[in-house]
């Protein structure tokens, strides 16, 4: 297998930039059923508050969903799982 070149990421920008507030919902508080009422009404704050729209929504499934269905059925035969290595290899 050849070596995978090192990545090397751009400089921080020193721009400043105007970041929006997102709000923070800690999953890991939802241990009763009390507090997943609490998280739910911090979700549909933040969503209200953040304008998050379904549309928006829709668009990070569609982007997600473009290895799956962007990619030809003969493109995804070139990867094969090979069970008895636990490992994915390539088909040439």
């Amino acid at each position: 297998m050849p070596a995978a070149p090192h990545y090397v990421p751009e400089p921080e920008t020193k721009v400043a930039l105007d970041y929006a507030e997102l709000a923070i919902i800690d999953l890991a508080k939802a241990n009763t059923v009390e507090d997943r009422k609490q998280l739910a009404v911090q979700a549909v704050d933040a969503v209200e508050r953040q304008e998050y729209t379904i549309a928006q929504a829709e668009r990070v499934f569609d982007v997600a969903d473009i290895p799956f269905s962007g990619v030809s059925e003969e493109k995804k035969t070139r990867v094969r799982w090979k069970d008895e290595r636990n490992r994915f290899i390539r088909e040439l």
